[in-house]
């Protein structure tokens, strides 16, 4: 098996270099690479009151989209709205805390870091946004799954709940 693997490799790197030249798969730049810490930094400049307020406001006005979507019954759309509702009222959380998280993997672990283990949120909030992006990676990409309406308006009111918890603390 090793050598068949290791001549389909060497076959492939002579036609790759008849083609292309030499350098085949060697980069034509060395690419900058940021260390964490340099990240850290450039994302606590950016946190602030404005910060909050716009990730607060991106929440309402994808709550609202999915309260519209529901409506007009577009019913998986609304799903995946009420989805970045939540998600944006968490990254607004966080904000306030000073903490910034880019990837819809580390919103969901930091607010379970910095808003459940502090005792700010319950629990079940955080197991709420592993939820809800379940609920969304169904509605955007998988066509054999549909949503009825009475789905639709439950997931509104429940991210609305979220948001209004989100708001009281």
């Amino acid at each position: 098996m090793d050598r068949l693997s290791a001549r389909g490799e060497n076959r492939c790197l002579a036609v790759c270099s008849r083609l292309y030249g030499r350098g085949v798969g060697e980069p034509k730049a060395k690419r900058i690479k940021f260390s964490q810490s340099r990240r850290a930094r450039r994302s606590a400049r950016r946190m602030n009151r404005s910060m909050v307020l716009a990730e607060w406001n991106r929440a309402r006005e994808s709550l609202r989209a999915a309260e519209t979507l529901t409506r007009e019954a577009l019913y998986s759309d609304a799903i995946s709205r009420a989805y970045y509702a939540i998600l944006h009222g968490a990254k607004a959380a966080l904000q306030i805390h000073k903490v910034a998280a880019e990837s819809h993997p580390a919103v969901r672990r930091m607010f379970g870091l910095h808003l459940v283990k502090s005792g700010e949120m319950e629990p079940e909030w955080s197991a709420y946004l592993t939820e809800s992006l379940d609920d969304r990676l169904a509605a955007d990409y998988d066509a054999e799954t549909s949503f009825s309406k009475k789905e639709a308006t439950s997931e509104f009111r429940a991210r609305e709940t979220f948001l209004n918890v989100l708001a009281a603390t």
